[in-house]
């Protein structure tokens, strides 16, 4: 924070070192404190001794964090994000209907050949139901192109949501929140946190940074509590149909006992970062080698199906989840072990110095490209597309969950740009109001 704040001039909110740091306070030292005071402190994880780890699961954490400070404050961000030119000076979409009709087309298309492969509306009726194995299954067995298809409008939302919020226009923004609801189709039901709040939280910082404002404190306060309650208890409740026998009403009174949420929150596998990092730096190299990089290969041939590459290496977390937790893994379910847990996996204490202070260089220009480009509309979707996922890397990792971002960004970036191709220029931006 404090790298941070010297080297940006203050501490904003949005910016995704702050979120980044954010989030390792509530996994790396709430989250243990909070175990300690607990009664099952020490029992077991996923059914296995917790390893006397923890200590140096906390301090591979705070390495890492303290190379992403290094990486943050190092002048190579700070001249990528300047050079970075904005996307767009247009701000009317409808000058890129054509472009973004194609991503929705496609989108739709690939989506509903997912459905159509499963069985049909009685599938997607089952997605909405919440988590079952033969759900899980048939994702596993389905290409993550037609899964994640929907999120391919996310970024286009947010662009046409801050254009419509400046602008003034509601059917804008109205679009923008159908498309918004589109994208999260097929996540919904399963409560899978990880996509949708990201993209809450884009529209929320897209809503702020087109007025050039930040969220009071009071604003902030509410959006906490309506985020813990509506945004990460209610879905993990639903999703388990064991105990949404009853459908929503029955996941909703679940959801509003606070202190058994936090409990299932602060003890339970969706902060469980930390018990999974001590299994990890117990385990590598001691019992099992260096991947000396193979799990980076899986991140970079994310793209490539395993269809056309039957060889290609398991991710991080499959590799991980695989050695350390055979039995749930082999359910089909695991946990996540942290944007520290990859670096550690391929190269222990080397692998978190590259990654993490590259990690740091690319939030310091992510948040430089706003500062240069905080009037554009454009600049203001493709921050707030990215920066949410501070929080997604830190509970996750970035071979995993990247992926995720790039389908959100690059048909936004596709869609814009067509501006080169109508060659327009900031003077005739479509007569809308400029900041």
């Amino acid at each position: 924070m404090v790298i941070i704040r010297v080297t940006s001039g203050g501490l904003d909110l949005f910016n995704p070192a702050v979120i980044f740091s954010l989030s390792f306070a509530l996994l790396f030292v709430i989250r243990p404190i909070y175990e300690l005071r607990s009664s099952s402190f020490g029992e077991s994880f996923l059914g296995l001794p917790i390893p006397a780890t923890m200590g140096k699961a906390v301090v591979v954490a705070s390495f890492g964090l303290l190379f992403f400070g290094v990486g943050y404050g190092m002048p190579l961000g700070k001249t990528l994000g300047q050079r970075v030119p904005p996307p767009s000076h247009i701000e009317c979409p409808t000058f890129f209907k054509g472009r973004i009709f194609v991503v929705f087309f496609i989108s739709a298309l690939g989506f509903a050949s997912l459905v159509a492969s499963h069985g049909g509306l009685a599938f997607l009726m089952s997605l909405w139901a919440g988590r079952s194995p033969e759900v899980t299954l048939a994702l596993r067995s389905s290409s993550g192109y037609l899964y994640l298809a929907p999120l391919a409008v996310t970024g286009i939302s947010v662009w046409i949501f801050a254009i419509g919020v400046r602008a003034r226009r509601k059917l804008w923004i109205v679009i923008a929140l159908i498309l918004m609801i589109y994208s999260d189709i097929a996540v919904l039901g399963l409560g899978s946190r990880s996509y949708f709040l990201p993209q809450i939280l884009a529209l929320a910082m897209a809503y702020y940074l087109v007025r050039n404002r930040r969220p009071s404190l009071s604003a902030l306060l509410a959006a906490v509590v309506v985020v813990f309650v509506i945004g990460i208890t209610l879905p993990r409740v639903y999703r388990d149909t064991q105990v949404n026998e009853n459908g929503l009403t029955s996941a909703w009174s679940t959801s509003v006992d606070v202190r058994q949420s936090l409990d299932d929150f602060l003890l339970g596998p969706d902060t469980a970062m930390v018990d999974a990092l001590a299994f990890e730096v117990d385990a590598v190299p001691e019992r099992y080698d260096f991947t000396y990089g193979a799990t980076f290969v899986n991140a970079l041939a994310k793209p490539v199906p395993r269809t056309l590459w039957a060889s290609k290496p398991r991710s991080a977390d499959e590799e991980l989840n695989a050695l350390l937790f055979s039995s749930s893994y082999e359910r089909g379910t695991g946990v996540a072990f942290s944007v520290f847990g990859e670096p550690w996996l391929n190269l222990g204490w080397v692998g978190e110095i590259l990654v993490l202070s590259t990690l740091g260089i690319a939030a310091r220009a992510l948040y430089e490209f706003l500062q240069k480009n905080r009037a554009n509309a454009a600049a203001i979707a493709v921050f707030a597309v990215c920066s949410p996922y501070a929080f997604v890397f830190m509970r996750g990792g970035i071979g995993v969950d990247y992926f995720r971002m790039a389908f959100a960004l690059l048909p936004l970036l596709w869609v814009l740009r067509g501006v080169a191709e109508l060659r327009f220029g900031p003077s005739r931006s479509a007569g809308l109001p400029q900041p």
